[in-house]
């Protein structure tokens, strides 16, 4: 049982490090008076994209983007699996924003299969 237990944790861990994330300042640019730029922190919540989220609140941003409302910073991680591919030159992947899923066609709309070598997450 306590191997399965293990296989379960790096799995998770696996998953969560290969993910890419960013994070972008919470709150209002200002300057001060030597002319620094500087952020007033929202207290209550994050705006993102013209809207409100409350502290703790997560949401999927536009960019299918798994973001998160904190005190000080909002961070943004990708929510769907990228493929490597076989044929770069022939085919590509597009975000389908509407299902926030990877799609892969051949460039030239031809109907031929595109090669997946691998997804990553």
């Amino acid at each position: 049982m306590a191997y399965l237990l293990r296989i379960l944790v790096a799995v998770t861990m696996i998953s969560l490090c290969s993910a890419q994330c960013m994070m972008e300042q919470n709150g209002n640019l200002g300057y001060n008076n030597h002319k620094h730029a500087i952020y007033a922190t929202q207290q209550d919540g994050c705006f993102k994209d013209g809207v409100f989220h409350d502290l703790g609140h997560e949401w999927i941003s536009n960019d299918c983007l798994k973001c998160t409302c904190h005190m000080d910073h909002i961070s943004c991680c990708s929510n769907y699996a990228k493929p490597i591919l076989a044929d770069t030159k022939n085919c590509e992947a597009v975000l389908n924003k509407d299902t926030c899923k990877m799609e892969v066609k051949p460039k030239d709309n031809s109907g031929r299969i595109c090669k997946i070598e691998s997804w990553v997450a």
